[in-house]
């Protein structure tokens, strides 16, 4: 009975459930997702502060963070478009692929790269075994290098390495999460 008086007491002073739920910022995995969850929640005048993908609200961290000088030389986001010029670049002067087998081959670059950085691949496949597991690996493996050449040489950073980045200096920026 202590329990449910105390429990009572806390929800009286509590704020109350629709300013709570006034204040949620729900973070979804994709744009797509988060204009879909907007929807729903519109539909069921459900109110929320924001609705955001996951990608937008990290971007936003690091903008915050650099703003206010949390993190010390912070390189700069580079755009999306940017990013896939720069893979476009990447693949054409490591390979003899004609400029429309590049364009496909850069989607192939941009998701691979994701998942070199979201997973923490070593820069080379040769790092591991000592050997590259083939062709394609070991082309990729190239053009990370000279992505990682580039992007440093122009303070640049890339939206995939935003979570590594941002994690590595949490104690800085953590006064930014509400």
């Amino acid at each position: 009975s202590t329990g449910l008086r105390q429990s009572a007491a806390m929800s009286r002073t509590a704020v109350s459930p629709s300013v709570a739920i006034a204040d949620t910022v729900y973070l979804c995995p994709s744009d797509r997702a988060a204009r879909g969850w907007r929807r729903h929640l519109t539909e069921r005048g459900v109110p929320f502060h924001d609705y955001l993908a996951i990608e937008t609200w990290l971007a936003s961290l690091w903008a915050r963070a650099a703003l206010f000088g949390l993190i010390a030389d912070a390189p700069t986001l580079l755009p999306q478009d940017a990013q896939r010029a720069l893979w476009h670049r990447l693949a054409a002067s490591h390979s003899n692929l004609l400029t429309s087998e590049c364009d496909r081959v850069v989607t192939l670059v941009d998701e691979a790269w994701l998942l070199a950085e979201r997973h923490g691949l070593p820069l080379s496949p040769a790092s591991a075994t000592g050997v590259a597991a083939d062709d394609n690996a070991a082309w990729f493996a190239a053009i990370r290098v000279a992505a990682r050449r580039w992007l440093g040489a122009h303070r640049l950073l890339t939206r995939a390495e935003l979570p590594a980045r941002l994690a590595e200096s949490l104690p800085l920026w953590r006064p930014l999460l509400p």
